[in-house]
């Protein structure tokens, strides 16, 4: 049960990430929510439910995100513990 409510606190966090890091991209291109749907062609109902974390976006919504905002997505899978590859 401890290591379920862990699990579940550690995708939150990383949604938060998500959320915070296309807001702030947005906030740094000076860039409307109804800009930003024009250019990805996502409602912008739902970019507002993305950056107030009502929805979870898939990759490939986030990908269109960043391509409207001239922007590239880069993932990094780390190892945890010291492990390598």
């Amino acid at each position: 049960m401890k290591e379920e409510r862990s699990q579940k606190q550690k995708r939150l966090s990383h949604n938060s990430q998500i959320l915070r890091v296309l807001l702030t991209a947005r906030n740094s291109r000076k860039m409307t929510q109804q800009e930003l749907a024009v250019r990805s062609g996502i409602n912008q109902a739902n970019i507002s439910k993305i950056e107030n974390g009502v929805y979870n976006p898939s990759l490939a919504i986030i990908i269109r995100l960043a391509d409207a905002m001239d922007m590239d997505l880069h993932l990094q899978l780390v190892p945890r513990n010291g492990q390598s590859f």
